[in-house]
């Protein structure tokens, strides 16, 4: 079978989740400087984590217990979710426990890649995209975590967004 006939037989869901894979492999290698451009940024203090946040993000709060944020573009029904936790048995561990808990929600699970080092998880449910980036942090047993949820409509504009979180998502202070 060619590649061509490969993608083209391919349900819907099955071949978005695979751009979207493919999307977030990209989003990976870095961005364009510009992306920096405009940018806001949040520190996480208790955890010792960093994003740039994407211009037209507006925050909606920050988590009682300290460890994120949630960040809202209205217009474009784009959610930004930021969290960080403890986990003794290391990223692997939470990745497999987001991956179960996205699809008990009814999540469409695409690429799900772990190490112990980081995470990358992409699912669909309906017209909603969901692209997932975890990090090991520098204290031992800790992770922080990335959610961008969007409308599939968005999935070529929204690259340079996950391209420019990919890219500044780090731990400080090591």
């Amino acid at each position: 079978m060619t590649c061509f006939e490969t993608f083209a037989t391919k349900s819907r869901p099955t071949l978005s989740l695979s751009i979207i894979g493919g999307a977030l492999i990209l989003a990976s290698f870095g961005a364009t400087p510009a992306l920096g451009q405009f940018w806001g940024q949040y520190q996480n203090p208790s955890f010792h984590y960093a994003i740039d946040i994407p211009p037209g993000f507006e925050s909606s709060r920050a988590n009682e217990d300290g460890t994120g944020a949630i960040y809202y573009r209205l217009d474009a029904e784009q959610v930004l979710s930021l969290w960080a936790g403890e986990n003794a048995l290391g990223i692997e561990a939470v990745a497999e426990a987001q991956a179960q808990e996205l699809e008990a929600q009814g999540w469409v699970l695409g690429m799900n890649t772990s190490t112990p080092d980081w995470s990358a998880l992409t699912a669909q449910r309906d017209h909603r995209i969901s692209i997932e980036r975890i990090v090991e942090l520098c204290e031992p047993g800790q992770y922080a975590g990335f959610r961008m949820e969007f409308h599939i409509r968005d999935l070529a504009s929204i690259e340079p967004v996950i391209e420019g979180l990919t890219r500044s998502f780090r731990p400080e202070g090591c």
